[in-house]
């Protein structure tokens, strides 16, 4: 038994790496709140207004609001789609240094830091344009009180689906090219 679990512990050892990465870049929003909010809630707030054809309004505390005839957008910190910027980043370290050799992995690597910022970028732009729609919807439909579970759930699916597809494509084409 014991046997068993060291195999399944080295087998997942680089897992466990990356995801701790995920962590580290996650406790880096507690030190760096407003720069983080700035470098991923104003693109993606921009690509929302943008849809709607508005503009986006600087308020109290430095906080976005894309104001709309019916209603207004409130991108609060929570929205900055930060969370999922770490994880798609571990899960992309993770498989790139697990098909390419050493040498051409961290050179991906810096190259694919700036691919998971856009992929946040658009694909939190595109769970703001959602949570508003189908907030529109369910608030006829649904009681206020699951409203905010709505809202989670829009980027529970969004942000899923987006890590799933990656993933597919990445398994797609790098599914034989296995080097560990």
């Amino acid at each position: 038994m014991k046997a068993y679990v060291m195999e399944i512990l080295r087998k997942n050892t680089g897992t466990f790496v990356f995801m701790g990465i995920a962590v580290a870049l996650y406790q880096l929003q507690a030190y760096f709140p407003e720069q983080l909010y700035k470098i991923f809630a104003y693109p993606s707030a921009w690509m929302a207004s943008f849809f709607f054809g508005s503009s986006f309004v600087l308020g109290q505390d430095n906080m976005l609001f894309i104001p709309l005839s019916s209603n207004v957008i409130n991108i609060t910190s929570g929205c900055t789609g930060y969370g999922f910027f770490c994880i798609l980043t571990a899960i992309y370290l993770h498989k790139i240094f697990k098909v390419f050799p050493r040498g051409k992995s961290f050179r991906l690597a810096l190259l694919g830091l700036p691919f998971c910022y856009f992929v946040t970028v658009i694909t939190n732009g595109f769970r703001i344009i959602c949570a508003y729609r189908i907030h529109s919807i369910c608030k006829v439909i649904l009681p206020a009180d699951y409203q905010s579970m709505v809202h989670h759930a829009v980027g529970i699916v969004v942000f899923l689906s987006t890590i799933l597809l990656l993933s597919f494509l990445f398994e797609r084409k790098y599914g034989n090219e296995r080097i560990l």
